[in-house]
């Protein structure tokens, strides 16, 4: 996800005021709150999560394991305009056991 400077530890991307994130074990899209949106399927072992910031506009993808899938692997999860100053790139990993 993306969080502006001094952002909350106790806070998740996305939870509040002026941040964005995919989470990826449960496939939601968390727009300043803590409620979410079910965008995608929960991310398998392998995946791999990226987004793109221009012009306005968030994308976020994920991209699957080639070992588990055939054809084209990269899945554009949503592309979501977003007034943004200064974000940084957030990685969570708050959840117990999550590697």
């Amino acid at each position: 996800g993306l969080t502006p400077d001094g952002y909350p530890d106790s806070s998740a991307a996305g939870w509040d005021k002026g941040s964005i994130g995919f989470h990826a074990d449960d496939g939601r899209l968390f727009v300043e709150n803590g409620i979410g949106e079910e965008v995608s399927s929960p991310c398998e072992k392998g995946d791999t999560i990226g987004c793109l910031v221009e012009n306005s506009v968030i994308t976020f993808y994920r991209q699957r394991d080639a070992e588990f899938y055939n054809g084209d692997m990269t899945e554009e999860i949503r592309s979501v305009p977003f007034r943004f100053e200064r974000l940084c790139p957030t990685v969570d990993m708050q959840s117990g056991g999550e590697k």
